[in-house]
């Protein structure tokens, strides 16, 4: 147990001095996303409210939430979770990546 919370801290603390360097929301958001933390990436890329329309802000929460925890919420009221992950995903490379492909 120990050993366990010990291994999160230092996780946290690594990304923290990682990721605590960039200068605005979407630099940090960007890198995140690259470097494969979507969870972390969404929930700063759901706060925007510039660039993008009411449908893929949307998209955009539903996708953070969904990989937060509450993915059953939006099961149980008949929306998709995997295809709006996915959305999302192409939602920011188009944005921000728009001459490489979708993973």
């Amino acid at each position: 147990m120990l050993f366990n919370i010990l291994y999160v801290y230092l996780h946290i603390q690594s990304y923290i001095i990682k990721y605590q360097r960039m200068r605005t929301k979407t630099e940090k958001a960007v890198k995140l996303f690259q470097s494969g933390y979507l969870k972390e990436a969404l929930a700063i890329f759901r706060t925007f409210r510039i660039g993008f329309t009411k449908e893929e802000q949307r998209t955009l929460q539903i996708a953070s939430e969904s990989l937060a925890g509450n993915n059953q919420f939006y099961l149980q009221i008949g929306i998709d979770t995997d295809s709006m992950i996915t959305k999302s995903k192409e939602i920011i490379i188009k944005k921000y990546f728009s001459n490489e492909r979708i993973r």
